[in-house]
């Protein structure tokens, strides 16, 4: 018998936004050609983040932060954001369980409570904690503009939700919310020919309480229920539902890595240049290999 196919949030965004993209990415395993350490702001932030909750010691967050490949200025914002965030919190109301959890566990049909035999659901939290005897995710955001609109939108995330779900099967406990961290970037910038110690002088100055968003979001009764159903019907689209590209999402942020191949018909051969082939979520050491 074979076992269940593992499903990650960003496996399941994919199929929301193009089916074909999802196609080329975990069906065949096709990549965009990219620099391996061309990583982002947000992933600096997040390593450094990752490190001060295990460590408790700020130098070495902000020496995990900095291992990351940005251009100088990004890599003094990131840095300097990581040891903000050591000032604005250095006490904390909560306990942490765990940080950076992979987790892999049967995806429950709502309706019978019985697991499913296709997927299970996959992926990695970045922590749990326990605050006044209840559970919540622990969920690191980097954002250009922490406003309202971007903060009301946490209320109904379905990444959050996603975790929730099946850490409460891991843990064999309740979840009962998010605890939201939103790091906002700097705005400043680099001048001509500024050195970059002065810069970095500037960017401390320029950090402040503003920088940092903390909000606790308590999941509305019946929320999880909801988004477990939703989540077991897209599953159930993904196994039977047709392959066909989205072509309003082609330009919506911006272009598609994937156009080039969509344009060639699907025909890796003709466009060897743009891609390579690679397992999904290498990262993921529990990801069973299809």
């Amino acid at each position: 018998m074979n076992s269940p196919r593992q499903i990650t949030y960003s496996m399941f965004t994919a199929w929301l936004s193009c089916r074909q993209k999802f196609d080329y990415r975990y069906n065949r395993c096709i990549v965009p050609r990219e620099n391996a350490v061309a990583l982002s702001f947000g992933s600096a932030v997040h390593s450094g983040l990752e490190t001060w909750f295990k460590s408790h010691d700020i130098d070495k967050a902000v020496e995990a932060a900095n291992r990351i490949d940005l251009s100088d200025a990004d890599q003094v914002k990131a840095t300097e954001l990581v040891r903000g965030y050591w000032e604005k919190y250095p006490h904390e109301d909560f306990t942490v369980v765990s940080i950076e959890q992979e987790f892999s566990t049967p995806l429950i049909n709502p309706k019978t409570g019985a697991p499913s035999k296709t997927w299970e659901l996959a992926g990695k939290v970045d922590g749990i904690i326990e605050r006044k005897g209840e559970l919540w995710i622990l969920e690191h955001k980097t954002a250009s503009n922490a406003n309202d609109d971007y903060l009301n939108r946490i209320e109904i995330d379905m990444q959050i939700a996603f975790y929730a779900i099946a850490m409460q099967q891991v843990l064999e406990r309740p979840i009962v919310g998010a605890l939201y961290d939103v790091l906002e970037k700097p705005a400043i910038r680099l001048k001509t020919n500024e050195d970059i110690d002065a810069f970095r002088l500037r960017v401390r100055d320029d950090i402040d309480a503003d920088n940092y968003v903390r909000r606790y979001v308590r999941f509305a009764d019946g929320f999880l229920t909801l988004r477990q159903t939703l989540i077991w019907a897209m599953c159930r689209e993904i196994r039977h539902g047709a392959i066909c590209p989205n072509t309003s999402a082609c330009l919506q942020y911006s272009t598609c890595p994937y156009l080039p191949l969509c344009r060639a018909c699907g025909d890796l051969q003709s466009v060897p240049e743009f891609y390579t082939t690679r397992q999904p979520y290498e990262e993921l050491s529990h990801v069973i290999r299809n």
